[in-house]
């Protein structure tokens, strides 16, 4: 355990705004930078959410600024009890012992009280019940049980995060890519021929001088295509291609090329 020690001897400022964070003002002694942050951790649930782990990891960043700038005032191991949760939203499948050299990851297993293939929350749930049974004001022998607790927590949740990256690479798998690629395209292409159809049949679709026109919704012929022009000027409006027809009573109109080939059809009758 860290002896006392004035906050003063330790740069102001910044350290007084750590001290903040842990419910203290400038001048606290080491014991009870000690005892305001075990108080704090204890406060967090067996299952904490993402607020939570952000929390702790800033009171973490915080008690280990503090101890390292007491460190000069006496040597003592550097020990961080508590420390940031695991991401409970990783999957809770089981990590095999064989990841870690001859069933080293089944001994950091047994000092948090789990057998072999435990899942990602129940070392959680055993590393904070644990942390939370310390003393507020620990004892040498404390601080080096819950330096070996959270070594064995930390090497824990490396050797899970293996799997979460698994997962990532398995979705870039190049046996999901082209098939996912091809799909991607199709709709793509799909949602392209939709939003641009009207003028793809315009450019598909041409009626030559002596076609006889009808409207969609008649019967009866409208007229005869006499004429086109791909840059007709209207009266008003832009210049257009359009086509000249001469209606059945002997007039001549012009008529887009959007209208005519959208609105009209071919036929025979006359």
């Amino acid at each position: 355990m860290i002896n006392k020690a004035p906050a003063s001897k330790a740069p102001s400022g910044h350290l007084n705004r750590h001290l903040e964070m842990l419910g203290l003002g400038p001048g606290a002694s080491v014991d009870e930078i000690n005892m305001a942050y075990l108080t704090l951790v204890k406060r967090f649930p067996q299952n904490p959410t993402e607020e939570d782990e952000a929390r702790m990891v800033e009171l973490r960043r915080a008690y280990d600024a503090l101890r390292r700038a007491y460190a000069p005032l006496k040597a003592a191991p550097s020990s961080r009890p508590g420390g940031e949760a695991m991401n409970n939203k990783a999957p809770a499948s089981k990590a095999p012992a064989s990841k870690g050299p001859g069933g080293h990851l089944n001994r950091l297993l047994e000092m948090l009280g789990l057998g072999p293939g435990a899942s990602v929350d129940e070392v959680n749930t055993a590393y904070f019940t644990l942390v939370k049974r310390f003393p507020q004001n620990p004892t040498e022998e404390d601080e080096a049980r819950m330096e070996e607790l959270r070594r064995a927590y930390d090497t824990l949740r490396h050797a899970y995060a293996p799997e979460k990256k698994r997962v990532r690479r398995s979705l870039l798998d190049r046996r999901y890519l082209a098939p996912i690629g091809g799909a991607l395209a199709a709709f793509m292409l799909i949602g392209l021929l939709a939003m641009n159809y009207g003028t793809i049949r315009t450019k598909l679709i041409h009626f030559e001088p002596g076609a006889i026109l009808r409207l969609k919704d008649k019967a009866e012929p409208y007229g005869e295509v006499v004429g086109f022009e791909s840059q007709h000027r209207f009266d008003r409006g832009n210049p257009g291609p359009a086509y000249q027809i001469r209606k059945n009573d002997g007039s001549t109109v012009w008529v887009g090329e959007r209208l005519v080939v959208n609105g009209m059809a071919p036929t025979q009758a006359r």
